[in-house]
């Protein structure tokens, strides 16, 4: 059962991350087409691209986890009966927002960090370099949501188990 904040966010991710990944696949187009017709290539288009790509991987790993389309190893849980798999779901589940939150704050600190130096990009477009890391905070707390929202379902399941 989806809350309508987790429909609502789900939505707005596969949006964004679909308005990036064509706008990454119009750019990579257009320098393919100034490369060949024109021997013309640009480093802000390349370096655009890699922004965008960076942005759909953590706006996509919340929804893959969502979608539990992640890789897992599953060949010992599957034999397992089904309370003790969604316990160690759970507990991998509580391992994996640790690590979110431990990338959140660290994403933070990597954002202020470039923010407080005016931290700017080498190519000629000298973007400022806080703008694509914020997609390291961004991305951390999009998929600790997930986990969270995971954790819930499985405590939920397990407590209706019990009764």
């Amino acid at each position: 059962m989806e809350n309508r904040f987790s429909r609502i966010l789900s939505k707005t991710e596969t949006l964004i991350s679909g308005i990036f990944l064509i706008a990454a696949c119009v750019l990579v187009f257009t320098s393919v087409v100034l490369r060949v017709f024109w021997d013309y290539s640009s480093s802000i288009m390349e370096e655009a691209v890699r922004y965008l790509i960076v942005w759909c991987i953590f706006i996509g790993a919340s929804l893959a986890l969502k979608n539990d389309k992640h890789i897992t190893i599953d060949i010992l849980l599957k034999r397992l009966p089904e309370k003790i798999r969604i316990g160690f779901q759970t507990l991998a589940f509580l391992l994996g927002l640790g690590l979110c939150l431990f990338i959140f704050f660290k994403g933070v600190n990597l954002v202020w960090h470039s923010y407080l130096i005016s931290e700017k990009s080498t190519s000629a477009w000298r973007m400022p370099m806080f703008i694509p890391k914020l997609a390291v905070p961004v991305g951390a707390i999009l998929i600790s949501f997930r986990f969270l929202e995971k954790i819930y379902l499985n405590i939920r399941w397990l407590r209706k188990e019990r009764t």
